[in-house]
């Protein structure tokens, strides 16, 4: 219901902005490093043979102890910067010029923002640290 009333497509645009990519990034990082590192990476090799019946390529193992995580970080590190740098934006319909301006969010929407980050991304450290 938030999203259709008259400011819906901005806390859409909200949403979507930040809680699409960037909790996904920081939860498949931690997945891969809970994989490789903490579970172990032979241990979850020899888990896909007793699945499959087959063992991972040396290549996939690869991926998800050093390039996955590698990738990941640049990626999530490349965007806090360029939010640093160039700040967050949104394109708000500007009425006496007739076009899309973009405009900077105001305080309360990026602490919207950041809330809507962590909810979704603090339970697995949270039930990883309970179990």
């Amino acid at each position: 219901m938030i999203f259709a009333h008259g400011a819906g497509n901005y806390i859409f645009l909200l949403f979507d902005t930040f809680c699409g990519n960037m909790p996904l990034l920081i939860i498949a990082f931690f997945e891969c490093i809970g994989v490789a590192y903490i579970y172990g990476l032979s241990r979850f090799a020899e888990d896909i043979q007793l699945m499959t019946g087959r063992r991972p390529h040396f290549y996939w193992m690869f991926c998800w102890k050093y390039v996955s995580p590698i990738a990941m970080i640049i990626i999530l590190t490349s965007s806090w910067i360029k939010i640093a740098i160039e700040g967050s934006n949104y394109s708000r319909w500007d009425k006496d010029k007739a076009e899309s301006v973009p405009t900077e969010w105001p305080h309360w929407a990026l602490g919207i923002a950041v809330t809507l980050i962590l909810v979704s991304t603090l339970w697995s450290p949270e039930v990883a640290i309970a179990r």
